[in-house]
């Protein structure tokens, strides 16, 4: 999976979910700016688990704050993938 496909996907999840109409960003504080309360985060959590067929530990987002941080958690923690792994395939199309 592409890194922009990555995170398209979740911040598409992650404006479905929100109660704001502003769009969310790879910077926007999920918690802060977008009122992500504990309810919102398990569903969050839900809805990432069902969309790549994963099931995220609780304690792995604990320290989630943006999206970028969703990006990188799941990239690196749950799908085994990378920022090299990435470049590396957009090389190949080229």
């Amino acid at each position: 999976m592409k890194e922009n496909d990555l995170k398209n996907k979740i911040l598409t999840i992650f404006q479905t979910i929100s109660r704001r109409t502003e769009p969310i960003r790879m910077e926007t504080n999920l918690r802060e700016e977008m009122d992500f309360d504990s309810l919102t985060t398990l569903m969050a959590m839900n809805e990432l688990d069902d969309a790549f067929e994963i099931e995220i530990n609780e304690e792995d987002f604990i320290d989630v704050v943006t999206a970028a941080d969703v990006v990188r958690l799941l990239r690196e923690n749950y799908l085994g993938l990378s920022a090299e792994s990435d470049a590396k395939e957009m090389a190949n199309e080229t």
